[in-house]
């Protein structure tokens, strides 16, 4: 008789315990499809999927990228969002989408 009232206790925590599991995945995934943003592109973007975002040729992207470091040598100093940001890994240029966007903004305001 005693373990059948420990099987019956385990059996509870255990369907207890993936209810919870189970609501904590439902939810988590619930949150995610309300921003279509973080469905489409992750934090840190290819180039390929920097112009699909910006809805840019890799020629106008390259002309970006050329006009701003010659302009970045000809300056001391400048505000962080003026120049389109990007760090080189493996000679391949990653952008994070909170610094596009941030720059997008900037860009925004300029104008």
């Amino acid at each position: 008789m005693e373990n059948k009232k420990y099987f019956l206790y385990l059996l509870y925590v255990l369907i207890f315990s993936s209810s919870i599991v189970w609501s904590a995945h439902i939810v988590s995934n619930s949150t995610q499809k309300d921003d279509p943003e973080k469905e489409e592109y992750s934090d840190l973007l290819t180039q390929s999927e920097l112009l699909e975002y910006l809805h840019i040729s890799e020629d106008e992207l390259k002309d970006i990228i050329i006009a701003d470091t010659v302009l970045k040598r000809q300056l001391t100093s400048y505000d962080t969002y003026r120049f389109l940001p990007y760090i080189e890994i493996a000679d391949k240029k990653m952008f994070l989408m909170n610094e596009i966007k941030e720059w997008l903004k900037y860009q925004n305001n300029r104008n």
